[in-house]
Formats: C-alpha cells, sequence, structure tokens
C-alpha cells in the first residue's frame, strides 16, 4: 500500500489558449488534467481554457463520499469568489 504523506495534490495546467483557429471543429471545453488517485489520494485538477477556470476534484470512495467532495467543490468556488471580488 502506498503511504501518502499529504492532504492532496494540486495539479495547474494554467491557461490553454484557442485551439478553435486551425480546425473545423469547435472546442466548447476541456477536463482535466486526469489523474487515477490512489488510495486515500485526494487530486485537485486545474486549467483556463477560453477565460473560463475548470476544476477537477478526483478522490476514492474510500476517501470521501460524494457529500464531502461536493461540500469540498463548494469551499473552494466560495474562496475563488472572495478572491476575485476583493
Amino acid at each position: 500500500m502506498l503511504k501518502m504523506d499529504y492532504e492532496f495534490s494540486l495539479s495547474n495546467i494554467g491557461r490553454i489558449t484557442s485551439l478553435n483557429n486551425t480546425s473545423n471543429f469547435k472546442i466548447k471545453s476541456i477536463n482535466g488534467p486526469i489523474f487515477s488517485a490512489h488510495d486515500k489520494e485526494k487530486i485537485v485538477g486545474v486549467n483556463t481554457f477560453e477565460g473560463i477556470m475548470n476544476i477537477t476534484l478526483i478522490f476514492r470512495d474510500i476517501t470521501l463520499n460524494l457529500t464531502s467532495g461536493e461540500r469540498i467543490k463548494q469551499l473552494a468556488m466560495n474562496e475563488l469568489n472572495r478572491a476575485i471580488n476583493q
């Protein structure tokens, strides 16, 4: 078993510039980064595409239940909104 000595991992791809200029297809959103969580690991993935920040929370149900995951998401959104509106 892999022992985790941290609360969560954070992976930020950063800003992704438009890829829509080179194709007949239009990309509406990009999800990710996507990982497979080990045991009790929790991963927060972030990217910004077309000026919109996307956040992915990855965890196994042995670590968090869906209600806890939704609560973490809401707390993160509250903090982001607070930071934006300062």
